[in-house]
């Protein structure tokens, strides 16, 4: 059987994406981007996250490594380390769960602007005492923890002038035993000079017969040449729930090798 002629000229130009490219993902405000890494390009990412609720502190330390399959497809790994603390002394801490990513990213010359989808899938492999229903899960630091789960999105990133971008991620989040959630992420990105960004950032998720959560996240993310990068995003909940974050501080370093 022999493949159609839109299949191969769809993969052909996929695979003719060799300029260079920016990051896949903006880490300090864990919003994936429009971009992948280039075959057999190698990034390692760590982000430690601190958000304060009515309810007590969530904390965590984020590892994952992504890997270019091809110049359109990325892997990723993600492993967390989370520490919950509860008024009363109620403290736990322990792994979260281990999520597989896979995000392809469409063929440059076909749409007006950057555009790829992804999926990840998180395995229960964490703690049962983690509770995890936090806006550690809805900001995308960890999956679901005592489910797994299957996270579906798309990634759009069109620049709307020199050293101005637009980043927007609408994704939906399914698990056992819990609502579904739904989301949207996005970002501008100022860029006065090569080096530096400016960020500006808005999170909403909701669930079906819930609320909406909104959190508004201003960031500042510095690059050193092409292989270290270390950003700080600051999340300040716009909502008045106890699953909404009063303020947090994430900061993360990006090693690309």
């Amino acid at each position: 059987m022999h493949a159609s002629p839109l299949i191969v000229s769809t993969l052909m130009a996929l695979a003719a994406q060799d300029e260079p490219t920016p990051e896949d993902k903006i880490p300090e405000m864990r919003i994936k981007t429009a971009y992948s890494l280039h075959r057999e390009q190698l990034e390692a990412d760590v982000a430690v996250a601190w958000l304060r609720y009515n309810a007590g502190t969530d904390s965590a330390l984020v590892a994952d490594l992504s890997y270019g399959l091809t110049d359109w497809l990325t892997g990723e790994v993600l492993l967390p380390l989370i520490r919950e603390r509860r008024p009363g002394g109620d403290d736990h801490a322990g792994l979260g769960n281990v999520s597989l990513e896979l995000k392809m990213s469409f063929p440059k010359d076909a749409l007006p602007f950057r555009l790829a989808a992804g999926v990840r899938g998180g395995f229960v492999t964490s703690d049962p005492d983690l509770e995890l229903g936090t806006r550690m899960e809805r900001m995308g630091m960890v999956s679901a923890g005592s489910t797994s789960d299957f996270k579906m999105y798309l990634a759009a990133s069109p620049e709307i002038a020199k050293g101005l971008s637009v980043h927007a991620q609408p994704w939906i989040d399914i698990a056992r035993e819990r609502h579904t959630l739904f989301g949207l992420s996005t970002a501008i990105e100022a860029r006065p000079i090569e080096s530096l960004s400016i960020l500006l950032g808005l999170d909403g998720s909701f669930a079906s017969g819930h609320s909406a959560l909104w959190s508004i996240i201003p960031g500042l993310s510095y690059q050193w040449r092409d292989h270290l990068k270390i950003g700080v995003g600051v999340p300040v909940g716009l909502t008045d729930s106890g699953e909404s974050e009063d303020v947090g501080v994430i900061i993360d370093v990006e090693i690309r090798f």
